[in-house]
């Protein structure tokens, strides 16, 4: 039985207008778990999902698989497939009952499907055992897909293999460094994908503002150097606390990065804490010509958490596995509670000569206790 592609169209609205919606939330970063005992094992969303609610002759479903979700339009009739969304997929790095991060999609694969959706990203959100693809600002229905014991992964999409994906297939490093191709691409701006933020008062009467941002370099060719954090505090009657801006050295071609520090404040009427992140046309550079590291180069080992007469530090090592040296490093550590990001603190170590390996010392300056995970990463300040 074949469908013109009109009633098909019809079919999946009325199909996608009937699925089951869910609450928004922005993309969570692993963390590493308490230093005491046996890590849990983290979340693992890999394997088949299908709707929740199926439409009438067309239903959605699909499966995530490495770093690839690929969700098709199935036909009730034959079980043939037709891609509607296929992007990335960042998997957990630590137990958790909520999840969500944002897919960019990949065009390869939604260019062999006429009902591909027309989002370059999508956001996913993991919770209560179910995955939720989030409507988005062009009208996509919010969609809720539950675990499937049939097997969805017959319905991938083969690319055959260009010279152009075979060259790029020898070394992702060695494409991303491509100038011709940087000055073609259609640059995009940096991403805030995360954030969070608490506010401290000690005994002594001192304000401190943890916050801490995850960002994302979305293009594939071009670095962007300088990406600049601004925080705004105001208080409870709107007046301003103080404004900070913090810039990092730079962000490789589809590299995420975390980082997180702490404000002391001198108002303990805090009301609001405002975090942006932009950079300016032209910090988007070649990354062959950027001079920019990948967060990568700087590998931290070795973390402790140490606790003394009330007062936290978190210990550890961080080596620049470069050949060249690197300035500027700082270590941030990153707080969570329940899976999200409430704070961080970070020290300043300068710089790294080739090879070198470090010791990191990042003192917890207002005693905050409020997170239940941590993650110690390094970047470039």
């Amino acid at each position: 039985m074949k469908l013109g592609k009109r009633v098909l169209v019809l079919i999946m609205i009325g199909a996608m207008a009937i699925l089951s919606a869910c609450g928004t939330n922005g993309n969570m970063t692993s963390s590493a778990g308490p230093e005491q005992g046996d890590a849990a094992k983290p979340l693992d969303l890999q394997g088949s999902w299908v709707a929740e609610t199926p439409g009438n002759g067309y239903y959605l479903a699909g499966f995530i698989k490495d770093d690839l979700i690929e969700l098709h339009w199935v036909s009730s009739y034959d079980q043939a497939g037709s891609v509607y969304w296929a992007g990335t997929y960042s998997a957990p790095k630590k137990d958790t009952d909520t999840y969500s991060w944002v897919s960019d999609k990949n065009a390869d694969i939604m260019a062999t499907s006429y009902y591909a959706a027309p989002e370059d990203t999508r956001n996913f959100k993991y919770e209560n055992g179910k995955l939720i693809l989030e409507a988005s600002d062009l009208g996509s229905q919010e969609v809720v897909l539950i675990r499937s014991d049939v097997d969805y992964t017959g319905l991938a999409v083969q690319i055959p293999e260009t010279e152009e994906n075979q060259e790029e297939n020898q070394g992702e490093e060695d494409s991303s460094k491509d100038a011709a191709k940087a000055a073609e691409e259609d640059v995009k701006d940096i991403k805030l994908v995360n954030s969070g933020y608490s506010v401290v008062t000690t005994d002594s009467g001192d304000t401190y503002v943890y916050y801490a941002v995850e960002l994302s370099n979305p293009n594939k060719y071009n670095a962007i150097l300088s990406p600049n954090i601004e925080i705004t505090v105001t208080d409870s009657d709107g007046n301003l606390v103080t404004k900070q801006n913090k810039n990092l050295v730079g962000l490789a071609p589809r590299e995420k990065l975390t980082y997180g520090d702490t404000i002391k404040c001198h108002s303990s009427k805090l009301e609001n804490v405002n975090i942006k992140v932009k950079n300016s046309d032209y910090d988007i550079v070649s990354y062959d010509t950027s001079g920019v590291n990948s967060v990568k180069d700087l590998k931290v080992t070795g973390v402790k958490k140490n606790e003394n007469d009330d007062r936290v530090t978190f210990s550890g090592n961080v080596t620049n596995t470069t050949d060249h040296d690197i300035a500027g490093v700082v270590v941030s550590v990153i707080y969570y509670k329940a899976g999200d990001i409430v704070g961080g603190s970070t020290e300043y170590l300068d710089t790294l000569t080739a090879g070198q390996k470090a010791n990191f010392t990042v003192r917890d300056k207002g005693g905050f206790t409020d997170y239940d995970e941590y993650e110690v990463i390094a970047t470039q300040e």
